[in-house]
């Protein structure tokens, strides 16, 4: 996906993601589909979760999205560089947290520089019904996609800001984390007798 046409019409970038796994990287190819290959070298983020690139219109940079550490930012990737100014192959990073950035889209001038921003936030909170409020619950965890255990002790839940698998107590206490990145987990369920989640 994600398919875009250089300025001068020479080649392709494109997105190839396994969204199964959370790997996406950014791949390029002659016009005609020849000569497909990785734009950056694959070590450059491992697993690698790049995205949505564009060309500034006069060709001379690309900006891309890539998350690491489950904060996305936006980089940049010069492309032609004159002949009396040195050329660069890696990436420089145009933004850093807390703030996550995708999607970038240059201005027709290249001058400026469009994208989405988001924050990431959650909060587990319990509906009281003697106060009719809602209060905090499981403390300060970020908890979303909570299952509790058949004995209602353990709480599994996804941890919204990354999308790791923990469990702990209901108070909050004996937290343990269960996955980690780039690992996605995702509606976990714990089994009858309590002791495995599966998700």
């Amino acid at each position: 996906g994600w398919i875009r046409l250089s300025p001068d019409g020479s080649r392709i970038r494109f997105t190839v993601a396994i969204s199964a796994v959370g790997v996406s990287a950014l791949w390029e190819a002659r016009a005609d589909g020849g000569n497909p290959h990785l734009l950056l070298s694959p070590d450059w983020n491992n697993p690698p979760q790049e995205c949505c690139g564009n060309w500034t219109s006069d060709g001379q940079y690309f900006v891309f999205q890539s998350t690491r550490d489950g904060l996305s930012s936006l980089w940049v990737l010069a492309d032609q560089n004159p002949f009396w100014r040195k050329a660069t192959s890696e990436p420089v990073q145009l933004t850093t947290g807390p703030m996550n950035f995708g999607s970038p889209l240059p201005s027709r001038d290249s001058k400026k520089l469009f994208a989405q921003g988001w924050q990431a936030r959650a909060e587990m909170v319990r509906y009281d019904a003697k106060s009719g409020a809602f209060l905090p619950f499981l403390g300060d965890t970020a908890a979303a996609q909570v299952d509790f255990s058949h004995d209602g002790k353990l709480a599994a839940y996804v941890r919204y800001t990354d999308g790791t698998l923990w469990r702990s107590k209901l108070d909050g206490s004996d937290r343990l984390q269960l996955t980690y990145p780039p690992l996605q987990a995702t509606t976990p369920h714990w089994s009858p007798d309590g002791t495995r989640v599966a998700f």
